[in-house]
């Protein structure tokens, strides 16, 4: 069973287009569970007009001890 207080970095790749259909695209790295990171960038750029094109894997992430 996975530790509940284990975190990820996980990778994002994301590109945002503007009017002029021009493609900006922007990498960043997360710590936090996979599902967080996601529902991280989905919250940020809710109403733009931005995408997530690519997520690295599982295999990809590296695990962090995260303790309160």
């Amino acid at each position: 069973m996975e530790n509940e207080n284990s975190v990820l970095t996980q990778r994002i790749l994301f590109s945002y287009k503007n009017e002029n259909g021009t493609e900006i695209s922007c990498q960043s790295d997360i710590v936090a569970t996979k599902e967080q990171a996601l529902d991280y960038f989905f919250k940020a750029f809710e109403g733009a007009d931005v995408s997530i094109i690519d997520v690295s894997n599982d295999k990809q992430w590296q695990q962090h001890s995260h303790e309160h």
